[in-house]
């Protein structure tokens, strides 16, 4: 009866700690700010070697990143709902990193990875591109 007792004890304990836990990624991630949206449809390239791929979106390109305004786009990634970051990263450390890093780029549209690396063309997660009040 002991060690039944023992078992119950350390399931309720990860069971305590498993739903803290959830509640508090819930709490703290960044949610997507609500407003007008542009779906970001597979099939998403690769860009390079690593976790970046890409997303054309050009009707966003008056918005964008470029060489002479690096930070110009107010643009979120958001996948599943939850804003992606951080914007404006250069592109080989998206490559590298990836970890939800992005980049809205002229002629290129968004180049992005996926916020555990997986492959955004075979994940099941739906990802947008929505602005961001400034």
């Amino acid at each position: 009866m002991s060690q039944f007792l023992r078992v119950l004890g350390a399931f309720a304990i990860l069971m305590f700690f498993f739903f803290t836990t959830t509640f508090l990624m819930n709490y703290f991630a960044p949610l997507c700010p609500r407003g007008e949206a542009v779906e970001l449809k597979p099939p998403f390239p690769k860009y390079g070697i690593g976790a970046a791929y890409t997303a054309a979106a050009p009707s966003l390109e008056q918005f964008s990143d470029s060489g002479a305004a690096p930070t110009r786009s107010n643009y979120l990634v958001c996948e599943n709902g939850y804003a992606l970051g951080p914007a404006h990263t250069v592109h080989a450390e998206i490559a590298a990193k990836g970890k939800g890093r992005f980049s809205h780029w002229t002629a290129t549209g968004f180049i992005f990875s996926a916020a555990d690396n997986s492959d955004p063309n075979t994940n099941g997660h739906k990802y947008r591109a929505v602005a961001a009040g400034k």
